[in-house]
């Protein structure tokens, strides 16, 4: 509680009063020694204005006291205002209120007492009209908080990567892979007579080379956030967020790279393209490019589909006027299969594209795994106290047969 002090001349007129006062005691005991009436009456005269003297004072104190509590009222409101972080202001409603609890009339009438109740409440004009309903000041905004409740650090919502999780993968030390690429004409026949000449099959092979990508990405963070913030899983949070970025564009890499230096050569582009010749439903399409690459020696173990490619192949029914589903149904869906190969939604795939791998022959090349590095010798880093996070990995693809990839474009839907 803080107390006004009395001006000079205030004070000085209390010390008098209260002088005066002290001494009316002895004054009535030497009057009553001496027995003179008139002394008697004088002293009484004199005792009355001493007591409204010193009550004239009192009130003067009260008064300047009330104006100081009024102006620190004030000063409350406009710390308010100006979002400081003091209490609300009580308002005069809150104030009623408060006494009306208390009072026995007021009581009465709400249990529907016919009667009257009278509040006194106690609040300054320049209080009550510096306070809003709210208790905030008068023309303020909303009641926000001043120290609001710590929530923690929210990272955002990404995709979870899908192909480094079914694609084989091995470690190499170099920035690129070489490797030859065989094929072969003819097949072998049988000599009918001796001497013929047998079949001749011949062997080719192709160079390729499977380059090493870079795939990184940074962000400048301030050291005394990362050292003084709330949340000590803050730093965890920004590694989480960088390398998760930096995994989905190797996703999206590993089926639609372009090729060349320092980029990946995607499945899409290196596919095999297959035409169907018996299917017409994009179901029936894709058991004819799984039959025709197992006829051909390849162990077809995994289809890839966009994920809305997929749901329109759930939604098939029995028949147009039945809703039982072919894929199971809505709360017992059947697993990810087609023709007993495992299906794998890739959101990265384009829509329309299906690709049909043999994964004995694809081979992700695993050169640096994802890192996430912390520098402050970046620029004038330093100096400036900012830390520089860096999430990176490098990595390619390797696919040892072109045909062991083939991609069938299916049917636009109809109108």
């Amino acid at each position: 509680m803080v107390l006004a002090r009395l001006d000079p001349q205030t004070a000085r007129n209390r010390r008098q009063a209260m002088s005066k006062m002290k001494a009316i005691p002895r004054g009535i005991q030497q009057v009553r020694a001496e027995g003179n009436s008139n002394e008697i009456k004088g002293l009484i005269e004199g005792l009355n204005k001493a007591v409204a003297d010193f009550k004239a004072y009192h009130q003067a104190e009260l008064k300047q006291l009330r104006g100081t509590i009024d102006d620190h009222a004030m000063a409350l409101a406009g710390q308010q205002m100006n979002g400081g972080g003091a209490r609300a202001v009580q308002t005069l409603g809150v104030a009623a209120l408060k006494q009306a609890k208390d009072n026995s009339s007021f009581a009465a009438m709400q249990t529907w007492e016919q009667g009257n109740c009278r509040l006194n409440v106690q609040m300054s004009v320049k209080a009550a009209a510096l306070t809003n309903q709210n208790g905030q000041p008068a023309g303020g905004g909303p009641n926000i908080p001043s120290v609001p409740e710590y929530g923690g650090i929210r990272a955002p919502v990404l995709l979870a990567p899908r192909l480094l999780q079914i694609l084989p993968s091995r470690e190499v030390q170099k920035d690129a892979v070489q490797f030859i690429q065989l094929n072969a004409t003819g097949d072998a026949a049988e000599q009918i007579h001796e001497g013929d000449e047998k079949a001749e099959i011949e062997l080719g092979g192709a160079l390729k080379v499977a380059n090493i990508a870079t795939i990184a990405g940074h962000t400048t963070a301030s050291r005394q956030v990362l050292d003084d913030g709330e949340d000590e899983g803050l730093q965890q949070k920004i590694d989480n967020t960088l390398t998760t970025k930096t995994l989905l564009r190797l996703d999206d890499q590993l089926i639609n790279g372009p090729g060349g230096q320092g980029r990946i050569h995607g499945l899409l582009p290196q596919a095999t393209a297959f035409a169907p010749v018996i299917g017409e439903t994009p179901a029936d399409m894709i058991g004819e490019m799984i039959v025709t690459m197992v006829n051909e020696g390849y162990g077809t173990n995994l289809i890839l589909m966009n994920p809305m490619d997929w749901f329109k192949l759930q939604l098939t029914r029995v028949n147009e006027t039945d809703d039982e589903y072919v894929f199971g149904s809505p709360t017992a869906p059947l697993a990810a299969s087609l023709w007993s190969t495992r299906i794998v939604p890739v959101p990265s795939l384009a829509a329309g594209n299906v690709l049909g791998l043999d994964t004995a022959h694809v081979t992700v090349l695993d050169r640096m795994r994802a890192s996430v590095l912390l520098s402050n010798s970046h620029k004038d880093y330093f100096t400036r106290n900012l830390v520089l996070i860096l999430a990176e990995l490098r990595a390619g693809l390797e696919v040892a047969d072109a045909k062991a990839v083939r991609k069938l474009a299916l049917p636009a839907p109809g109108p």
